[in-house]
This record gives C-alpha cells, structure tokens and sequence, in this order.
C-alpha cells in the first residue's frame, strides 16, 4: 500500500519539479529556446530509455536461451537417470545380501584366526576362512557403461554422489571377486614340487635353480593371499562401519526420483 502511495507521489511531483527546475531555469552564455531544450531533453531521455529497454530486452532473451537450455539438459539426461537408478537398485540388493551373509557368518566380529592371518600364512601354510568363499556366486556385477555416462546429468552434487558410491561398491566387488581358490590350489602344487627338490640328496644345477624358482613363487603367492584377506577384512570392517551403506544409498535413490519427477512435469507425463 504505501509503495502505490509513493509511486503516486512520485508522479505528481516530477512535473512541478521539471517546470520549476528546468523550464523556469536558465544559465548565464546558454543558447537556445525552452522549446528547443525540450526537444533536446525529450530526444536525450528516449534514447536513454530505448537503450535500457533494449538491455533488459536481451537479458530477458538471454536469461530465456539459458533457461531453455537448461530445461533441455534436464530431459536428455532421463535415460542415464533410468539406468543409473536401475544401477543403484542392483549396488542396493547386493550390499542387503552382503548383510545378510555377513550377519549369517559373523562377519561383524572376525575371528582370532583372521586377524592373525599374516602370522599363519608364514608359519603355517596356506589358510582359506570358508566364510570368504562363494560371494561371488550372489554378488552382480554392475555395468560399467551406463556409470560412464554420468556427466549427461545435470546436478553435479548427484553426480558427485554416484562416482563416490560407484568407486566404493566396484572396490567391494573387486575385492570380494579375487579368486583365491586358484591360488590355494596351486601352492599345493607349488610345494609339492618344492618338496620333492628337498629330498633329493645330489642336486644339480638345474634342479637348484628350479628349487629357487618354486619357493620365490611359493612366498609370492602367500603374500598375495595375505594381502587379499586382509583387504577382505578392511571390506567388511568398512560395511559394517557404514551400516552396508543404506543412508547414501537411500539419499542417491531420492535425488535420482526428484529429477526424474521434475522431467515428468516438463514433457507433461
């Protein structure tokens, strides 16, 4: 109310304010009529007034392209939102079977026997938990292709969200897909060997060298199985710090419904 006020206040006064101030003013050594200012005066402020009409004019026309564009980024990037949505539902069911097998075996309370792996692995041989097998067997593998084309989305905090959840699920599958059984079988051959080299008294060059040969890759693959059990054991440390994940997961899932609501509303589905 008191803007309107002041806005006819405003217009009221500004013609006494010309008259009084301009029309009835004049300066010493200044040619020309009052009517020939009042030309001057009409022809300076329409100028001035189409040259900011002008300027809003084209931020408006700008402001309209940007907006237009953002609108038509937001519908291109429907497809990668479906199949990345369709990703996290995957990364989802896997960390909840994680849990699931996690709680069964215990996995939130390793055992004495794990924590010392390394000491077994050198005095005692070979060591393989059972509860470290077949997670392969129920874990997806997710398709690295669709995760590629995120830059196609908009917001790039859910952009930032995607990469972080991507790159901790693919450590957690890469790790947990390590085929140790491999492994395990062929130190079994390896020492075999090994031993049969030992008990012959009389051993020649060849067969020294080739003792060699067995036991350096006999150390290699232990330390490779160490260093896989332990990296298993920080994953699952890791799950059950992070409760498997559920809150980012969860938030990612909103995000990604948000946008795909707010396209609906713009191709009117």
């Amino acid at each position: 109310m008191l803007k309107k006020i002041g806005l006819w206040i405003f217009a009221i006064i500004i013609p006494v304010l010309l008259n009084y101030l301009l029309f009835s003013w004049s300066a010493p050594k200044v040619n020309g009529s009052l009517n020939s200012w009042m030309g001057f005066l009409g022809n300076y402020s329409g100028g001035i007034i189409g040259a900011l009409v002008a300027i809003m004019a084209a931020r408006l026309q700008i402001e309209a392209h940007k907006k237009e564009i953002s609108t038509q980024r937001k519908v291109q990037q429907l497809p990668t939102l479906i199949k990345i949505k369709n990703e996290i539902e995957i990364l989802e069911e896997n960390l909840n079977k994680l849990k699931k097998m996690g709680d069964e075996k215990n996995m939130q309370q390793p055992s004495q026997e794990a924590k010392e792996v390394q000491k077994h692995l050198l005095i005692q041989g070979m060591i393989m938990e059972p509860r470290y097998q077949e997670l392969s067997l129920f874990i997806k593998k997710l398709r690295e292709d669709t995760w590629t084309s995120i830059e196609k989305i908009s917001s790039v905090n859910l952009q930032e969200l995607i990469i972080q959840n991507y790159q901790t699920h693919s450590k957690i599958i890469d790790v947990l897909y390590t085929d140790l059984i491999r492994s395990e079988i062929r130190i079994e051959e390896v020492e075999k060997i090994i031993d049969e080299l030992k008990a012959k008294e009389d051993k020649s060059i060849s067969e020294i060298e080739q003792l060699r040969h067995y036991q350096k890759e006999s150390t290699e693959l232990l330390w490779i199985i160490n260093f896989n059990l332990n990296e298993r054991h920080k994953i699952w440390d890791d799950l059950y710090v992070n409760n498997f994940y559920k809150e980012s997961v969860r938030s990612i899932k909103k995000l990604i419904n948000d946008e795909i609501s707010i396209i609906r509303k713009i191709i009117g589905e």
